[in-house]
């Protein structure tokens, strides 16, 4: 089977079990990512044109020729998006109408502007910034580079400590040292927002 071919069918019937979908409350995370697309330049011909290198073969030839001296490489960022498996497969799920919960690297206290469009299809709760990923895109594949800083920042008490100041925010009421306890907090919300 061909990829693109799998790709329709799972599109299909992704489509199609939509109503069932539409039943469950689905919580996503844990991860985030800001993607920058970067093309690097291997001719410039004027100030808006330039040739980008086609392959990463022709690339590492340049970058090999550079060993044991030095060499400067001008990038073009071309696209900036959110990445991260969580995100995506969360983005995909609430473009089908599903209600979903984001709780991962989206940004914290304030959600990174690249999350903005996904905020407007789900409840999204950051914990941390996002990690940063430069993508060297080419005709025959990609090279990343990540900045995963953040990621070492995310751990369970994190999680409980953003959340807790989230529901207590919510509600009115002093933190408990866990969101899901069975303090007074947890008996008039749910985590992450009032019961509706």
């Amino acid at each position: 089977m061909t990829d693109s071919r799998l790709a329709r069918q799972t599109a299909e019937r992704l489509i199609g079990s939509r109503a069932q979908l539409l039943k469950y409350n689905g919580l996503v995370g844990f991860d985030g990512f800001v993607d920058t697309i970067v093309e690097v330049v291997d001719q410039r011909q004027s100030v808006t044109k330039y040739t980008p290198f086609r392959s990463i073969k022709a690339f590492a030839k340049r970058v090999d020729s550079a060993a044991g001296k030095s060499a400067n490489f001008e990038t073009v960022n071309t696209l900036e998006k959110l990445g991260g498996n969580g995100p995506i497969m969360a983005f995909a799920l609430s473009t089908l109408g599903a209600p979903i919960e984001y709780l991962g690297m989206v940004g914290y206290p304030k959600v990174h502007p690249v999350y903005v469009e996904f905020a407007k299809r789900a409840k999204i709760h950051g914990i941390t910034e996002p990690g940063l990923t430069s993508a060297f895109e080419f005709g025959d594949g990609k090279l990343m580079f990540g900045q995963h800083g953040t990621v070492h920042e995310v751990s369970w008490e994190v999680i409980k400590n953003v959340s807790a100041t989230k529901i207590s925010a919510s509600c009115g009421t002093t933190p408990t040292s866990s969101p899901w306890s069975t303090g007074p907090c947890c008996r008039t919300c749910r985590p992450f927002g009032k019961k509706s």
